[in-house]
């Protein structure tokens, strides 16, 4: 059986995977291309899903990933933009962090800014506060000047104090 809210958690992975392919250049930032290939990632889905309750609107996708892309704050990085980049490293407390940056820009070699992509259309201060503490974590790690939550379904841009 399919569990509520599968929908939006599979849009999540299909949007995530749309800002993915936009920013290796598989995929053009073009409005043709983009709902060609959300709808290609949507059937993929579905058929994984099997429901058709589950099936995330490639159309709604594609204009999010887009309008994502054109963000001012966004924009101004694409060009440094790297996608999927594992992050490894022993926090200053000795804490191990393991997992993996949605995109980082990169400057003279070196992790200047991380983007976490995030498909959340209200997000609770409390999950807001989790996310912000996972990107601080990267950014203390890698040695990062910035680090942003990326609101996709929200046209938000948030950044986030590497003390958090």
């Amino acid at each position: 059986p399919i569990l509520p809210g599968t929908a939006l958690i599979l849009g999540g992975v299909l949007l995530h995977k749309l800002m993915e392919e936009m920013v290796t250049g598989e995929l053009l930032a073009d409005a043709a291309a983009t709902r060609s290939r959300a709808t290609v990632l949507a059937e993929e889905l579905q058929a994984l899903a099997g429901e058709e309750e589950a099936y995330p609107d490639p159309e709604e996708c594609a204009a999010t990933a887009l309008r994502a892309r054109a963000l001012p704050d966004v924009a101004a990085r694409w060009s440094s933009l790297q996608a999927e980049v594992p992050i490894y490293a022993m926090d200053h407390d000795g804490t191990l962090i393991s997992g993996r940056a949605d995109a980082v820009a990169l400057r003279e070699g070196r992790i200047d800014v991380i983007l976490d992509w995030k498909s959340d259309l209200a997000p609770s201060a409390a999950e807001r506060s989790e996310y912000a503490a996972q990107v601080a974590a990267y950014m203390r790690v890698t040695g990062a000047s910035r680090g942003a939550l990326v609101y996709l379904s929200r046209d938000e841009v948030t950044w986030i104090d590497a003390a958090s």
